[in-house]
């Protein structure tokens, strides 16, 4: 028996999860303008609103010379899921306010210089499974090195039945 969705969360609606990784890829191209990737200043939340609420920044340096990461924005969607209790598990590959957790993900797009767009299932439970898609891209600073990235994150939850 195929899992329904139990939640879809307050991050997403699920039209702009299926497609939300690929409006911002889309968006971070547009800004490139034929470098290899656009400057953080020139990230602007108004054209991306649509998503802007479920997106994270981070700083290069944050994730090199700090033993715990810092976040420069999280969404308020992002820090709903948390405080909500439907997502407190450090999930391999989310988002989660304990940014060092995805330092893999994080030193794979310093390292190509590439956006990274993938998608995932987590039991959080014997009851409750998760499913993500979450996008990784670089931003430049003014030394035309990478000096962020900007993240967006979305989910749904499912209900498994006891024959999953």
């Amino acid at each position: 028996m195929k899992s329904e969705p139990a939640h879809t969360g307050p991050l997403l609606h699920p039209s702009i999860e299926r497609r939300g990784g690929q409006f911002l890829i889309d968006y971070w191209q547009r800004l490139c303008k034929g470098r290899p990737y656009p400057l953080e200043d020139e990230i602007d939340p108004c054209d991306i609103e649509e998503i802007w609420e479920h997106c994270f920044l981070i700083q290069r340096r944050d994730v090199e010379h700090v033993a715990y990461y810092n976040y420069t924005y999280i969404g308020p969607g992002i820090v709903a899921a948390y405080e909500s209790g439907k997502i407190g598990a450090l999930i391999p590959g989310l988002a989660h306010i304990d940014a060092a957790h995805l330092g893999k993900e994080y030193m794979q797009v310093f390292e190509t210089g590439k956006p990274l767009l993938y998608e995932n299932e987590y039991c959080l439970d014997a009851l409750t499974e998760i499913r993500f898609r979450q996008c990784l891209v670089p931003l430049g600073n003014h030394e035309e090195k990478i000096g962020s990235i900007l993240g967006l994150m979305g989910y749904r939850l499912y209900d498994r039945s006891p024959s999953d």
